[in-house]
């Protein structure tokens, strides 16, 4: 393929843009970028970003970064012509990416493969760079075809030839200024031939096994049950999962959410703790906070509503039985 020169391609700063028009700016550069996106800035935030876009033949590079946002694409406005595969890879912030594949949280050095003519929705949970690299499907529909498979996939820095993938990128979008078009050439036939080469990682194929997170979770939870921060999605970010996803397998699994597990573990550990008798002394608040919860009120609620009781009727229950030795009628 003829590679004509290298070029900058595109550049917003929304730094210079009054804050009521962000919004409509951004969407419109970065719809120039990967068309069919729609953006919504995080709510009650003011919005702001970077975007800077390079051209190498038909590949472009993109830095973008941006404060908490959501994008969306739209796929029903994209013409054949316009149909793209992208290369995304997180350089800092956390994102959540919902996918017809699935769910799945991406990290600093996560890499994905996404196409602008298949809807998925990305939701940057904080400030956040990433690296972008979208090229045509009309031209590469041949030699960029197992992107297919990778779409909407997780793809860690481990991954077959990941790490030199995201290096390359790199180096282009830094130098490309440099490049002759002998240069252009080459740098395109590299990356095809490291992008074919692209695979996900062994451990990655079990991903889709859901015992294997099932399991995890309840080992954390049994590990972490008298914490505060153990959540649910606390336990779905340990293991770089929407918490959605991760609930769904949760529950398929065992009948019932993450969060009423914890609950009910909780509750279970507090009960027994009121009714032991070397415990009778400390406060019913204390015992709550041990097991887990850190508001007493909230912790009478549940326990109520739970064993029909309150903590201090349970415990003045268990008192009685001690007081009366098994077989002796009261």
């Amino acid at each position: 393929m003829n590679v004509a020169s290298a070029y900058d391609y595109l550049l917003t700063d929304l730094s210079e843009v009054l804050p009521a028009l962000r919004t409509r700016v951004w969407e419109n550069s970065v719809h120039l970028a990967f068309p069919g996106v729609r953006v919504a800035p995080a709510e009650g935030q003011s919005f702001n970003g970077r975007l800077k876009q390079i051209s190498i033949g038909p590949v472009r590079i993109g830095s973008v970064c941006a404060t908490a946002h959501t994008v969306e694409i739209d796929n029903s406005v994209i013409r054949k012509e316009e149909a793209l595969f992208a290369v995304l890879i997180v350089k800092s912030g956390t994102h959540e990416l919902s996918h017809p594949k699935g769910e799945i949280i991406l990290r600093p050095g996560d890499m994905t493969v996404l196409q602008n003519n298949l809807d998925f929705t990305i939701k940057s949970l904080e400030g956040s760079e990433v690296l972008i690299c979208t090229l045509p499907q009309v031209l590469f529909a041949e030699k960029a075809r197992h992107f297919l498979e990778l779409s909407g996939r997780r793809l860690p820095a481990d991954a077959p030839l990941a790490s030199l993938l995201q290096h390359h990128l790199e180096q282009a979008f830094e130098r490309h200024r440099q490049f002759s078009e002998v240069d252009c050439s080459a740098w395109l036939a590299a990356f095809l031939a490291l992008a074919s080469g692209l695979r996900r990682s062994p451990a990655d194929d079990n991903e889709d096994i859901p015992h294997w997170r099932v399991e995890a979770a309840l080992r954390m939870i049994e590990e972490r049950i008298n914490c505060f921060d153990l959540t649910a999605e606390a336990i779905a970010r340990s293991q770089n999962i929407s918490r959605r996803r991760l609930d769904q397998l949760f529950t398929d699994a065992t009948g019932e959410t993450i969060a009423s597990k914890i609950l009910e573990l909780r509750l279970m550990k507090a009960a027994s703790a009121l009714c032991d008798m070397a415990q009778h002394e400390r406060h019913v608040t204390s015992i709550a906070f041990d097991s887990g919860f850190k508001d007493s009120a909230h912790f009478s609620r549940v326990f109520r509503r739970r064993f029909n009781m309150s903590p201090s009727q349970w415990r003045k229950n268990a008192i009685s039985d001690w007081a009366w030795p098994e077989g002796r009628s009261r």
